[in-house]
């Protein structure tokens, strides 16, 4: 189950009424992501907004965009299917890469090259543009959640690619704060895993069970320390801390 489920799980479970996940799909680039994030929220009206901080799209270069810059549409169509089905028979979802997958990725990424989607620059602009159009909404808090930094053999693959993130963090964090928004962050505790990629699929990208499960952690530690969400604590007079 990804975190979403998992904090509204247990946000219902504090509150004792079941908590209703709203889930959009917003890739931080082009000119009207912004729009149609903000239209999914005014439709939804929804009593929390969880913004997920991510840099993939201008962290992790990949063989596909660079098939589809240099060759099209279809071909890149045509390498997706062969991605799909090449993950299928040698990824570990478990966590770590099989030697087969790694040797295969290693190889593509010599022979034909990787580019990354964009630019942190936009990225950044598609964030602050986002959470400066959500604090027009008074009275709807948002927070806005830290991914962890890349495992090291991402980084490796895609050098720079932590040093991406962590501006980006900076930068999306200087506007939350100055709108008053909530900030969790993942790293610290990916940090204290014994074997941080076990907290990862097979790509580096997408988190296993237990990574899920620890953005949820990350998510109600930083509603519980602001008292939104939660009912008070026993003796408590519900101000937060």
């Amino acid at each position: 189950m990804a975190w979403p489920w998992l904090v509204a799980a247990d946000l219902g479970s504090a509150r004792g009424e079941p908590c209703e996940v709203h889930h959009v799909t917003m890739i931080p680039m082009g000119s009207r992501v912004v729009d149609y994030a903000i239209s999914k929220v005014e439709a939804s009206r929804p009593d929390l907004v969880l913004v997920p901080l991510g840099s993939y799209v201008a962290a992790i270069r990949t063989v596909g965009e660079r098939v589809r810059r240099r060759y099209g549409e279809r071909a890149h169509r045509i390498f997706r299917r062969l991605e799909v089905r090449f993950e299928a028979r040698t990824g570990n979802r478990a966590g770590v890469p099989g030697s087969a997958n790694r040797w295969g990725r290693r190889l593509l990424r010599r022979v034909i090259g990787t580019e990354a989607y964009t630019t942190l620059d936009e990225v950044a602009a598609v964030y602050e543009e986002l959470l400066r159009r959500l604090s027009q909404h008074e009275g709807l808090p948002v927070l806005v959640l830290a991914e962890p930094r890349w495992p090291a053999w991402v980084d490796r693959e895609n050098a720079g690619a932590n040093t991406i993130f962590d501006e980006l963090c900076r930068r999306t964090r200087l506007v939350a704060d100055r709108r008053r928004m909530l900030w969790a962050d993942c790293e610290p505790l990916f940090a204290l895993a014994a074997n941080r990629d076990a907290l990862y699929l097979s790509d580096g990208v997408h988190k296993s069970a237990h990574g899920a499960r620890l953005q949820a952690q990350a998510v109600l530690a930083a509603l519980r320390e602001a008292g939104a969400g939660f009912p008070p604590e026993p003796g408590g007079d519900g101000s937060g801390t």
